[in-house]
Protein backbone atom coordinates (compact mmCIF):
# COMPACT_ATOMS: atom_id res chain seq x y z
CA UNK A 1 0.00 0.00 0.00
CA UNK A 2 1.41 3.12 -0.96
CA UNK A 3 0.38 4.91 2.38
CA UNK A 4 2.25 8.88 1.59
CA UNK A 5 0.17 8.58 -1.94
CA UNK A 6 -3.14 7.96 0.24
CA UNK A 7 -2.36 10.38 2.98
CA UNK A 8 -1.30 13.04 0.18
CA UNK A 9 -4.48 12.15 -1.95
CA UNK A 10 -6.97 12.15 1.21
CA UNK A 11 -5.44 15.51 2.69
CA UNK A 12 -5.58 17.52 -0.42
CA UNK A 13 -9.50 16.15 -1.05
CA UNK A 14 -10.18 17.08 2.38
CA UNK A 15 -9.20 20.55 2.08
CA UNK A 16 -10.75 20.90 -1.05
CA UNK A 17 -13.79 19.75 0.27
CA UNK A 18 -13.48 21.52 4.22
CA UNK A 19 -12.80 24.60 2.02
CA UNK A 20 -16.48 24.29 -0.47
CA UNK A 21 -18.45 23.46 2.77
CA UNK A 22 -16.84 26.28 5.06
CA UNK A 23 -17.74 28.70 2.04
CA UNK A 24 -20.98 28.09 1.44
CA UNK A 25 -21.56 28.03 5.04
CA UNK A 26 -20.28 31.69 5.20
CA UNK A 27 -22.04 32.84 2.44
CA UNK A 28 -25.53 31.11 2.77
CA UNK A 29 -25.22 31.13 6.46
CA UNK A 30 -26.45 27.84 6.72
CA UNK A 31 -24.11 24.58 7.01
CA UNK A 32 -25.80 22.14 4.03
CA UNK A 33 -25.66 18.55 5.65
CA UNK A 34 -25.15 16.83 2.10
CA UNK A 35 -22.06 18.84 1.45
CA UNK A 36 -20.37 17.31 4.49
CA UNK A 37 -21.35 13.92 3.47
CA UNK A 38 -20.01 14.61 -0.43
CA UNK A 39 -16.79 15.39 1.61
CA UNK A 40 -16.71 11.78 3.01
CA UNK A 41 -16.83 10.50 -0.34
CA UNK A 42 -14.35 13.04 -1.71
CA UNK A 43 -11.94 12.23 0.63
CA UNK A 44 -12.37 8.33 -0.07
CA UNK A 45 -11.39 8.74 -3.83
CA UNK A 46 -8.95 11.07 -2.68
CA UNK A 47 -7.30 7.98 -1.08
CA UNK A 48 -7.90 5.76 -3.47
CA UNK A 49 -6.34 7.73 -6.21
CA UNK A 50 -3.16 8.95 -4.29
CA UNK A 51 -3.06 4.80 -3.33
CA UNK A 52 -2.60 4.20 -7.40
CA UNK A 53 -6.37 2.71 -7.55
CA UNK A 54 -5.90 0.30 -4.91
CA UNK A 55 -8.66 -0.05 -2.13
CA UNK A 56 -8.23 -1.97 1.59
CA UNK A 57 -9.44 -1.15 5.25
CA UNK A 58 -5.90 0.66 5.98
CA UNK A 59 -6.96 3.00 2.83
CA UNK A 60 -10.65 2.84 4.91
CA UNK A 61 -8.95 3.79 8.02
CA UNK A 62 -7.14 6.62 6.56
CA UNK A 63 -10.20 8.09 4.95
CA UNK A 64 -12.28 8.34 8.07
CA UNK A 65 -9.03 9.97 9.58
CA UNK A 66 -8.81 12.43 7.33
CA UNK A 67 -12.87 13.10 6.77
CA UNK A 68 -13.28 13.83 10.49
CA UNK A 69 -10.22 16.24 10.55
CA UNK A 70 -11.24 17.92 7.34
CA UNK A 71 -15.37 18.47 8.88
CA UNK A 72 -14.11 19.81 12.01
CA UNK A 73 -11.80 22.08 10.35
CA UNK A 74 -14.35 23.47 7.84
CA UNK A 75 -16.72 23.96 11.28
CA UNK A 76 -13.81 26.18 12.90
CA UNK A 77 -12.95 27.81 9.61
CA UNK A 78 -16.88 28.95 9.41
CA UNK A 79 -16.39 30.40 12.54
CA UNK A 80 -13.05 32.28 12.11
CA UNK A 81 -14.65 33.64 9.12
CA UNK A 82 -18.09 35.00 10.70
CA UNK A 83 -15.19 36.72 13.74
CA UNK A 84 -12.66 38.09 10.90
CA UNK A 85 -16.05 39.52 9.21
CA UNK A 86 -17.73 40.86 12.01
CA UNK A 87 -19.93 42.50 9.79
CA UNK A 88 -23.16 40.45 11.15
CA UNK A 89 -22.42 41.06 14.89
CA UNK A 90 -21.74 44.92 13.83
CA UNK A 91 -24.75 45.30 11.58
CA UNK A 92 -27.50 43.83 14.42
CA UNK A 93 -25.90 46.26 17.15
CA UNK A 94 -26.06 49.02 14.49
CA UNK A 95 -29.38 48.16 13.82
CA UNK A 96 -30.68 48.76 16.80
CA UNK A 97 -29.57 52.59 17.17
CA UNK A 98 -32.38 52.74 14.96
CA UNK A 99 -34.26 52.94 18.31
CA UNK A 100 -34.62 55.92 20.58
CA UNK A 101 -34.58 54.06 23.61
CA UNK A 102 -31.22 52.38 23.23
CA UNK A 103 -29.47 55.86 21.77
CA UNK A 104 -31.17 57.89 25.18
CA UNK A 105 -29.67 54.83 27.13
CA UNK A 106 -26.36 55.97 26.00
CA UNK A 107 -27.05 59.58 26.78
CA UNK A 108 -28.58 57.94 30.81
CA UNK A 109 -24.80 56.67 30.78
CA UNK A 110 -23.45 60.33 30.84
CA UNK A 111 -25.85 61.05 33.35
CA UNK A 112 -24.94 58.48 35.44
CA UNK A 113 -21.02 59.82 35.35
CA UNK A 114 -22.50 63.47 36.05
CA UNK A 115 -23.62 62.39 38.81
CA UNK A 116 -21.00 60.40 40.32
CA UNK A 117 -18.47 63.35 39.28
CA UNK A 118 -20.93 65.60 41.87
CA UNK A 119 -21.32 62.76 44.63
CA UNK A 120 -24.99 62.09 43.41
CA UNK A 121 -26.36 58.90 44.84
CA UNK A 122 -27.53 56.74 41.65
CA UNK A 123 -30.39 54.30 42.70
CA UNK A 124 -30.48 51.37 40.34
CA UNK A 125 -33.64 49.51 40.45
CA UNK A 126 -32.44 46.16 42.53
CA UNK A 127 -31.55 43.70 40.73
CA UNK A 128 -30.41 45.83 37.33
CA UNK A 129 -26.96 45.45 36.49
CA UNK A 130 -25.72 48.94 35.83
CA UNK A 131 -23.53 47.95 32.98
CA UNK A 132 -25.94 45.90 31.06
CA UNK A 133 -29.14 48.23 31.52
CA UNK A 134 -30.05 49.26 28.24
CA UNK A 135 -33.86 50.27 28.63
CA UNK A 136 -35.73 52.57 30.57
CA UNK A 137 -37.16 50.08 33.42
CA UNK A 138 -33.30 49.57 33.85
CA UNK A 139 -32.81 53.28 34.75
CA UNK A 140 -33.32 55.13 37.83
CA UNK A 141 -36.26 57.29 37.22
CA UNK A 142 -34.50 60.20 37.46
CA UNK A 143 -31.45 59.68 35.53
CA UNK A 144 -33.64 58.66 32.97
CA UNK A 145 -35.93 61.17 32.95
CA UNK A 146 -32.64 64.29 32.56
CA UNK A 147 -31.36 61.97 29.06
CA UNK A 148 -34.73 61.87 28.07
CA UNK A 149 -35.20 65.35 27.97
CA UNK A 150 -32.11 66.19 26.71
CA UNK A 151 -33.02 63.76 23.61
CA UNK A 152 -36.58 65.25 23.17
CA UNK A 153 -34.20 68.97 22.92
CA UNK A 154 -32.09 67.88 20.17
CA UNK A 155 -33.18 68.83 16.62
CA UNK A 156 -33.52 65.89 13.57
CA UNK A 157 -29.88 67.03 12.52
CA UNK A 158 -28.19 67.12 16.21
CA UNK A 159 -29.85 63.83 16.34
CA UNK A 160 -28.88 62.19 13.42
CA UNK A 161 -25.20 63.34 14.12
CA UNK A 162 -25.10 61.70 17.89
CA UNK A 163 -26.97 58.54 16.21
CA UNK A 164 -24.17 58.60 13.84
CA UNK A 165 -21.42 59.28 16.29
CA UNK A 166 -22.67 56.32 18.56
CA UNK A 167 -22.78 53.51 15.49
CA UNK A 168 -19.24 54.53 14.63
CA UNK A 169 -18.08 53.98 18.73
CA UNK A 170 -20.19 51.28 18.60
CA UNK A 171 -18.12 49.86 15.70
CA UNK A 172 -14.57 50.71 17.20
CA UNK A 173 -15.44 49.12 20.54
CA UNK A 174 -16.86 45.88 18.48
CA UNK A 175 -14.30 45.79 16.67
CA UNK A 176 -11.27 46.09 19.48
CA UNK A 177 -13.55 43.12 21.38
CA UNK A 178 -13.46 40.85 18.48
CA UNK A 179 -9.65 41.56 18.49
CA UNK A 180 -9.16 40.64 22.34
CA UNK A 181 -12.00 37.70 23.07
CA UNK A 182 -12.01 36.33 19.02
CA UNK A 183 -10.10 33.10 20.60
CA UNK A 184 -12.72 32.65 23.18
CA UNK A 185 -15.54 33.50 20.99
CA UNK A 186 -14.47 31.31 18.31
CA UNK A 187 -14.38 28.32 21.01
CA UNK A 188 -17.89 29.09 21.64
CA UNK A 189 -18.92 29.39 18.79
CA UNK A 190 -17.17 26.01 17.66
CA UNK A 191 -18.57 24.10 20.36
CA UNK A 192 -22.05 25.75 19.71
CA UNK A 193 -22.13 24.59 16.03
CA UNK A 194 -22.69 21.34 16.50
CA UNK A 195 -26.42 20.34 16.70
CA UNK A 196 -28.40 16.41 16.10
CA UNK A 197 -27.93 17.12 12.11
CA UNK A 198 -24.38 17.60 12.51
CA UNK A 199 -23.99 13.88 14.26
CA UNK A 200 -25.89 12.57 11.31
CA UNK A 201 -23.98 13.51 8.49
CA UNK A 202 -20.66 13.41 10.25
CA UNK A 203 -21.77 9.71 10.39
CA UNK A 204 -22.99 9.55 6.74
CA UNK A 205 -19.65 11.37 5.57
CA UNK A 206 -17.30 8.84 7.91
CA UNK A 207 -19.28 5.67 6.32
CA UNK A 208 -19.40 6.88 2.78
CA UNK A 209 -15.10 7.67 3.20
CA UNK A 210 -14.52 4.04 4.43
CA UNK A 211 -16.50 2.37 2.18
CA UNK A 212 -15.52 3.96 -0.98
CA UNK A 213 -11.83 3.69 0.02
CA UNK A 214 -11.97 -0.06 2.00
CA UNK A 215 -14.64 -1.55 -0.60
CA UNK A 216 -13.78 -2.96 -4.14
CA UNK A 217 -16.34 -3.47 -6.75
CA UNK A 218 -17.89 -6.60 -6.10
CA UNK A 219 -16.81 -9.78 -8.08
CA UNK A 220 -18.90 -12.60 -9.07
CA UNK A 221 -18.61 -15.14 -7.41
CA UNK A 222 -16.95 -18.40 -7.99
CA UNK A 223 -19.48 -20.73 -8.94
CA UNK A 224 -18.54 -24.46 -7.57
CA UNK A 225 -19.36 -27.79 -9.15
CA UNK A 226 -21.33 -29.63 -7.06
CA UNK A 227 -20.05 -32.77 -5.05
CA UNK A 228 -19.95 -35.66 -7.75
CA UNK A 229 -23.44 -38.12 -6.59
CA UNK A 230 -22.78 -41.67 -6.93
CA UNK A 231 -24.93 -43.41 -10.28
CA UNK A 232 -27.49 -45.28 -9.50
CA UNK A 233 -25.64 -48.51 -10.43
CA UNK A 234 -22.99 -47.45 -7.81
CA UNK A 235 -25.60 -47.34 -4.81
CA UNK A 236 -27.62 -50.72 -6.05
CA UNK A 237 -24.00 -52.50 -6.60
CA UNK A 238 -22.85 -51.33 -2.87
Amino acid sequence: MNRLGALAGGVIAGSIGALVWAGIAYFTGYEVGWVAWGVGGLVGFGVVLGNSGNRSRAAGIIAVVITVMALMAAKYTTVQLVLADGSEITEALVSGLQEDELVVSYIADDVVVEFMSDDIPVHWPVGVDPSQATTQVEYPADVWSIAQSRWDGMVLTEREEYRSSLEEMVTANLALALDELRGELAQVGFIGSFGFLDIIFFGLAIATAYKVAAVAATEQPVMQQPDQQPELGDVRAG
